[in-house]
């Protein structure tokens, strides 16, 4: 996946993420929708990618000899404008369906910058890649560290369900960076172990809102690890906001503030 997704924005191409486990009819309506005419995949899924998409080219990252396995070292020497598109990020489609969000390369480029500035990341710097690849988070968690020097470590769904087996791979790792949605920060502050999370850099929390009670529940282990709230839309490159917090605070959890090269409006009913 990311030989892949990597290939296509080198390539000046726009990638777009297609859980193999979506629904046949989603993912027929994703490939029309974009008019894709190539497919990456695995050599799992493309039995049945065989038998949905009789009109799309199909690449088999993982045959017994890659596209990639005599590539070339040399620049493509390929240029693309700030407004080429880089990735689109489909909806739930719980209110109809699917609509895509387009992101363009300067916002794609400009949010990986901020995340690698205001978390302090450099090479040393290790990120959890815990979010599927079909949200809009999963972007940052998979380039930002490769931008500065630093690793990724991807982990499977399977993994991240199981608490304790997922704190293991933290710590086996030396994740520096985490990000995860507030449900599931209060599975792992419920258990008895801190294993994989007393030596972060930043502990990241999105997706739902944070409360003053997970803050608190938090800095009582960690006092020292501090909390970032993000907050943005996919249409927006996804952060639109950052709140760095050291303690936990009394009543409101902000937002933040709008980050670099980034507006934020406050508009009442009228507007």
């Amino acid at each position: 996946m990311i030989v892949g997704i990597l290939a296509i924005l080198k390539s000046g191409g726009a990638y777009v993420p297609i859980k193999p486990d979506f629904p046949p009819a989603r993912i027929s309506y994703l490939v029309e929708d974009i008019a894709c005419s190539l497919l990456l995949t695995d050599t799992f899924n493309k039995k049945a990618l065989d038998t949905l998409l009789v009109d799309v080219d199909i690449l088999v990252l993982d045959s017994p000899s890659p596209v990639y396995e005599d590539c070339s070292f040399t620049s493509l020497n390929i240029a693309y404008s700030p407004t080429s598109l880089s990735y689109v990020i489909y909806t739930s489609g719980s209110t109809g369906v699917p609509k895509g969000a387009m992101i363009e390369h300067s916002g794609l480029l400009n949010h990986l910058l901020v995340m690698v500035d205001e978390l302090d990341m450099d090479s040393n710097s290790v990120v959890a890649f815990t979010a599927p690849f079909t949200f809009d988070i999963s972007v940052w968690q998979m380039l930002s560290g490769l931008l500065c020097g630093g690793r990724i470590a991807i982990y499977s769904e399977q993994t991240i369900l199981d608490t304790y087996n997922f704190q293991n791979a933290l710590s086996s790792y030396g994740i520096t960076h985490l990000q995860l949605v507030p449900s599931y920060i209060w599975s792992l502050l419920e258990t008895s172990s801190t294993k994989g999370l007393e030596d972060l850099d930043y502990f990241l929390v999105t997706g739902e809102a944070a409360t003053p009670s997970l803050l608190s529940a938090w800095f009582s282990l960690y006092p020292f690890i501090p909390v970032v709230n993000a907050y943005g839309p996919a249409e927006a490159s996804d952060d639109v906001s950052l709140h760095v917090m050291k303690e936990a605070p009394l009543s409101i959890v902000p937002i933040g503030k709008p980050i670099a090269n980034t507006s934020l409006y406050i508009l009442d009913n009228q507007k």
